[in-house]
Parts: C-alpha cells; sequence; structure tokens
C-alpha cells in the first residue's frame, strides 16, 4: 500500500530575502490540499516537522542548517524506515531537495538500492568557489552529492554508512544547464562521475520515455536490491 508521510523542510535552501524562510515548507500542505491522499488511494503516514530554520552561517558543516539537516535526516528515516517494515511504499511530500537524505539512509540501513534523480540540475558539481558562501552552502542543491557521500561527514556518513548510494547506482534525468552554471560551478565533476546521466538534450532527442527505460534499464542491471527513490524538483536552487 502507498503511504503518504509530509516532509516539510525547507532547511536546504537559502532565504529568497532577509528575514524570509524559503515557502517550499508549504508544498506538501498544498499537495494534500488537492486531495493528493485519497487520490492515491493512499495511507496517511503523517508527517516529520523540521527544527526551527536558521539563518546564520554553519561553519562546522559548512551547510546552511547544517546540524538541523542532519537531526532531520536521522528522523525522517526512522518514520521511511517504519513504513518499509509493514511493507508499504513511502511517498514522500517535501520540501526542498535536501530530504532526499532522509529516505536514502532508510534505504542504505537495509543495504544497497539505487537512486533514479529527476531534476533541472545536477544537485551534484561543487563550487567552484566555495568561499563565497562560506557556511551556508545548502543541501537543496547539493542533495546528490550529499547522498553519494561528497560532503561533511555529518551529512554524508551518519552512522557510517557513506555513501547512502554508490553514485555507479545512480541514473540522473534532465539536466539542464543555466549560462552561471559555468561561472559558479565545477561542472567536470559531474560529467567525470560514475552517475549514468539522461540530460535535457537526450529527453528533447529521444523522448521522455526512452531516458526512463534507459534509467529503468542501468539500475536493474546495478548489483542493487532496488531503485528505492526517486527525487524530483521543480525548484531552481544552487548550492
Amino acid at each position: 500500500m502507498i503511504a503518504v508521510l509530509d516532509a516539510p523542510s525547507n532547511l536546504g535552501l537559502r532565504p529568497p530575502r532577509e528575514g524570509h524562510e524559503p515557502g517550499v515548507r508549504r508544498l506538501a500542505r498544498a499537495l494534500r490540499g488537492h486531495d493528493i491522499v485519497a487520490r492515491l488511494k493512499a495511507e496517511d503516514a503523517g508527517r516529520v516537522d523540521p527544527p526551527p530554520y536558521v539563518f546564520g552561517p554553519d561553519h562546522e558543516t559548512g551547510y546552511l542548517n547544517g546540524p538541523g539537516i542532519a537531526d532531520y535526516t536521522e528522523r525522517l528515516a526512522a518514520c521511511v524506515g517504519e513504513i518499509l517494515d509493514r511493507g508499504d511504499f513511502p511517498v514522500v511530500l517535501g520540501g526542498d531537495c535536501g530530504i532526499l537524505l532522509g529516505p536514502m539512509l532508510a534505504l542504505r540501513r537495509r543495504g544497497a538500492y539505487g537512486l533514479a534523480h529527476l531534476d533541472g540540475h545536477d544537485d551534484y558539481s561543487p563550487r567552484r568557489d566555495p568561499s563565497t558562501v562560506a557556511g551556508r552552502l545548502t543541501a537543496g542543491g547539493a542533495a546528490l552529492g550529499l547522498v553519494t557521500g561528497r560532503g561533511p561527514a555529518a551529512l554524508t556518513g551518519i552512522e557510517g554508512l557513506a555513501p547512502y548510494v554508490r553514485e555507479e547506482d545512480v541514473a540522473h534525468i534532465g539536466v539542464q544547464r543555466e549560462p552561471e552554471d559555468f561561472e559558479l560551478f565545477d561542472l567536470d565533476a559531474f560529467e567525470a562521475s560514475h552517475v549514468r546521466r539522461f540530460p535535457i538534450e537526450y529527453i528533447r532527442e529521444h523522448g521522455a520515455d526512452s531516458a526512463a527505460e534507459g534509467a529503468r534499464a542501468h539500475l536493474e542491471a546495478a548489483p542493487i536490491e532496488g531503485s528505492g527513490s526517486t527525487s524530483t524538483s521543480t525548484s531552481w536552487t544552487r548550492a
């Protein structure tokens, strides 16, 4: 049975303006307002509330809200784990892309799983000059990098389980480069990774069905127990 779990975290994004929290914390509530639980014929699995949003930098992890994200990842993983333990299929409503860490930690606790990551950004490439955002990197713009072990151990190695998913066991669908990406990010790192990539150019030439089938084939061929999570994002946010 499908179980819908709310994860209304905005900890992985910067404030849109001074003193204002990112509005994605309202997304799960908005989806429920459109009867998503009933329309999926799903069970209501409740919600996992994030800790308070902190506006200042965190220099220990390097990430905005780093300690809060670490705490939230463990609590979200525990709730996803309970859903898996009873044999249900979790659908987690965010929230920013940083919530990916929780489900992937839950799966990593159970073995080796794959990831189909659907996003307009790669969420992997590091900053060319991280000093410009010291203590204010964003998990929402680096979620794929974090779950594949690129980042501080407080986020990437909870319980010593880094990486939560191997690069070889990831298929990324939909990356589209913007002009500022080439200036701000080391895009070569993503291109040199072991992530299987289906960029927007591939989708335009071959179609979305082909990309989806290619991603599925890649994951089914991997030595894993399943493709356990799909991250989707419509927000254009960067680390």
